[in-house]
């Protein structure tokens, strides 16, 4: 019985093939059969293929791209000036300690004051709180990292003196800023900060080209570097001894 539906079936196809082969539905059957294997090909085999290549390349090209910057980077550090480096490194920590430094803060006011000819009264030192009559330090820290001294001054002197003695401070390191100038009584009260900051890690990329100083940050060293000259042009004075500043 199989044997008969089988041969029936087969008979039918033969019918059916011999009937239709010359017609356009037979065509139009065998180009529908070809497209639609050919768009599983596409999808199935040459697609993916194609995706493949392409990922490869883009893989390629950037790591072309790393290499070439990572030679670029070496290149530029080989062809750096050390010494100007060395001096650029040694100006900004001068600038910008990287821990608190009390005793040259005091150096730095002890020396705008004896040039400026302003008085400083009973100043004593101590880490971390400077408790005396004419002034204290004080310790805040900042969200950056850095550390903020606070020095409180007591002056003696008149108009002339104190603007020198601002000025002086102003353009001596490390580097300083005013944050309150107050008259009371007789003297003459100034609020100073000062800051200090550690060192960053520092953030090499070997995707990111190595940029050298901007003109604005070498105006910046330009400008340290002429008022560390003057502080080490002070510090190599004689000065007269009726000349200087009693601090304590």
């Amino acid at each position: 019985m199989m044997k008969i539906e089988v041969w029936r079936g087969q008979k039918t196809l033969r019918f059916l093939y011999f009937r239709y082969k010359d017609s356009s539905y037979f065509y139009l059957f065998n180009l529908s059969i070809c497209i639609l294997v050919s768009l599983i090909l596409i999808f199935q085999v040459v697609t993916p293929q194609l995706q493949n290549w392409f990922s490869i390349r883009d893989e390629e090209a950037a790591t072309l791209q790393k290499i070439k910057i990572l030679r670029e980077n070496i290149s530029f550090m080989s062809e750096l000036n050390k010494d100007l480096l060395e001096k650029n490194r040694r100006l900004a920590n001068l600038a910008l300690p990287v821990e608190k430094d009390f005793g040259v803060i005091i150096d730095a006011v002890t020396m705008a004051a004896a040039k400026s000819g302003v008085s400083i009264d009973d100043f004593s030192f101590n880490l971390g709180l400077v408790s005396s009559i004419s002034g204290e330090i004080k310790i805040e820290s900042k969200s950056d990292d850095s550390t903020m001294t606070k020095l409180s001054l007591y002056l003696n002197g008149d108009v002339d003196k104190i603007k020198n003695f601002i000025t002086q401070i102003g353009e001596k390191l490390p580097i300083s800023q005013i944050e309150l100038v107050d008259i009371i009584s007789d003297d003459v009260y100034i609020s100073l900060l000062f800051y200090s900051k550690p060192y960053e890690k520092p953030l090499i990329l070997e995707d990111k080209p190595i940029n050298p100083l901007s003109a604005e940050n070498n105006n910046v060293f330009s400008k340290l570097s002429r008022w560390d000259d003057g502080n080490s042009s002070d510090e190599n004075q004689v000065v007269n001894p009726s000349l200087t500043v009693p601090l304590f």
